[in-house]
């Protein structure tokens, strides 16, 4: 059998559940995974404890958009956006942008009007070279609500990491 990238990923993932499974007893599991086609990437994320997100990249318009399932519903409740993820970047006009995106977990301190959810969404582009960090507005109170979630991305920073051209706003200082 040929290996794929993708059914590596995939191989990768259902090891990691099954041995996360097996230790400990425990009676959920839960794992994050990306996957990418030519127009769109698409990931999953940790908000808390017993809810996910999904994450999509449209790679043509540059839209970052991301959706959570009501466990008491079923459905879609909550949808976030980040609307043009090639400017937070700083993608020159014209460039043919080329991005990676995946998910990480942290545990944010509250500060101002809003929490955010464990989910950190990190998406690179190449020909900036520069990588953008995206949190999201959550409390684990949500679920009890009747009403939808329309929010936007908390823009964490951006920092340069590659070659591509000059950071974009809120990049951290080059080292000494």
């Amino acid at each position: 059998m040929i290996r794929t990238e993708k059914t590596w990923r995939r191989g990768v993932l259902v090891a990691l559940v099954a041995v996360g499974a097996s230790f400990g007893g425990a009676s959920s599991a839960m794992a994050t995974g990306t996957d990418k086609t030519e127009n769109l990437i698409l990931a999953t994320g940790v908000l808390d404890g017993q809810n996910e997100i999904v994450v999509c990249l449209d790679i043509v318009s540059g839209t970052l958009k991301g959706f959570v399932i009501n466990t008491n519903t079923r459905k879609f409740f909550a949808q976030y956006t980040a609307p043009s993820v090639a400017t937070d970047l700083n993608v020159a006009k014209g460039r043919n942008p080329k991005y990676s995106l995946v998910t990480g977990i942290s545990t944010f301190r509250p500060t101002g009007a809003g929490k955010l959810g464990q989910c950190v969404i990190y998406v690179a582009e190449e020909t900036s070279g520069n990588m953008v960090a995206y949190g999201v507005p959550w409390e684990n109170a949500a679920m009890s609500r009747t009403q939808n979630i329309n929010a936007a991305f908390v823009k964490i920073g951006v920092v340069k990491v590659g070659a591509g051209g000059p950071a974009a706003g809120g990049a951290v200082p080059a080292g000494p």
